[in-house]
């Protein structure tokens, strides 16, 4: 692992248990500081262009002090064209798993790292093949399982993505909420300019 300033406070500005997790696999110190937004886009806006405009707000959201470098993702799941963010209740859960049931779908993860003196945002592109769900699946799935807090209504490491999945392209970790690879080499690039 790269020597990182032992100067830099790494915040996440995400709740997201999964990025959370990820973080610290990636063998990072870090603080979370939950920020709270309307997650609100332009509905003119692609999903790569929505993911990284929340990202920005996101960031712009949170005071930089010397010395912190923040992180912060949104990440949105489409197909044909419509938009899944979280699902607000159970059925649009279930709605959100019919519509990617049986076919591909898109996850783009918006990321902008911020300091005080600079900031870059960029995404990932993963794409999920779905193998043909059953009603049974999805709903034992909403029912035993937290759908409501993912994109999409899923998890890809939870018991519908190892038992749905047929297979994926691009980064597995942007599918479960972070580009892991892609966050940590911008990590280290503006860390080590100090």
């Amino acid at each position: 692992m790269e020597k990182l300033n032992t100067n830099i406070n790494i915040i996440l500005g995400s709740q997201s248990p999964r990025r959370k997790e990820l973080l610290k696999l990636m063998g990072l110190d870090f603080k979370v500081e939950k920020i709270n937004i309307n997650e609100d886009f332009p509905t003119q806006f692609s999903a790569t262009k929505a993911a990284i405009f929340l990202s920005k707000k996101k960031a712009n959201a949170y005071t930089i002090r010397k010395n912190d470098l923040l992180i912060c993702a949104d990440t949105i799941v489409y197909s044909d064209k419509n938009i899944f963010g979280k699902p607000n209740t159970k059925k649009q859960a279930a709605t959100m798993l019919q519509a990617i049931s049986n076919k591909r779908h898109f996850v783009v993860t918006g990321v902008t790292i911020k300091m005080i003196n600079k900031e870059v945002s960029f995404h990932e592109r993963s794409i999920v093949y779905f193998n043909k769900l059953s009603k049974q699946e999805i709903t034992f799935y909403i029912e035993n399982y937290n759908a409501l807090d993912k994109a999409g209504g899923y998890g890809i490491q939870d018991w519908i993505g190892i038992i749905g999945i047929k297979k994926i392209s691009g980064c597995y970790y942007n599918v479960m909420g972070l580009p892991t690879s892609l966050v940590y080499n911008q990590i280290i690039k503006m860390a080590t300019c100090l």
